[in-house]
């Protein structure tokens, strides 16, 4: 992750970008967590962001394993929504996974149907998943509590 001629700092505006967003939902997270994913995912991540008049509106993180790129976190800007700018983050992201050799990109679970139709865009192979619900003690409940507010992950009583 390398700072742009825009000015751009990428941890620091890529969190900022995304406290904002996920704040809209009621979340709430720390910069904090979003440095320790960059160091610790430093070599595994890319970043790609799309900018209007020299401002950040939108980027896409994506990790990487040895076949498969994940377009991992999203964040957007309300100018961003607007003309729909995200797709041209996930555009640059599919793209450069597709010219470094990787065999898919995880575009994630969908949950709704608009999420699904923005996918479709993509021509997303559509994969029927399981899920299953396993009930854990209250001492395996407290300790997931915290891992469960690192950005990109829901609060456990979000599923519950």
């Amino acid at each position: 992750l390398e700072g742009g001629s825009h000015g751009f700092v990428p941890g620091d505006d890529f969190a900022h970008m995304h406290m904002e967003m996920v704040k809209k939902f009621g979340l709430a997270t720390k910069k904090e967590d979003y440095d320790q994913i960059l160091r610790i995912f430093r070599g595994k991540i890319k970043l790609f962001v799309c900018f209007i008049d020299s401002e950040p509106v939108t980027a896409l993180l994506t990790y990487y394993t040895p076949t498969t790129a994940y377009g991992a976190l999203g964040p957007y800007t309300s100018k961003a929504r607007s003309i729909q700018n995200n797709t041209l983050a996930m555009c640059a992201s599919i793209r450069d996974a597709c010219d470094s050799g990787y065999q898919y990109f995880d575009l994630g679970i969908t949950q709704t149907s608009s999420l699904a139709a923005y996918k479709d865009k993509f021509g997303a192979k559509k994969i029927p998943m399981m899920i299953y619900q396993k009930k854990f003690s209250q001492f395996r409940i407290g300790a997931n509590k915290d891992f469960s507010y690192m950005p990109g992950f829901v609060r456990r009583n979000a599923i519950d």
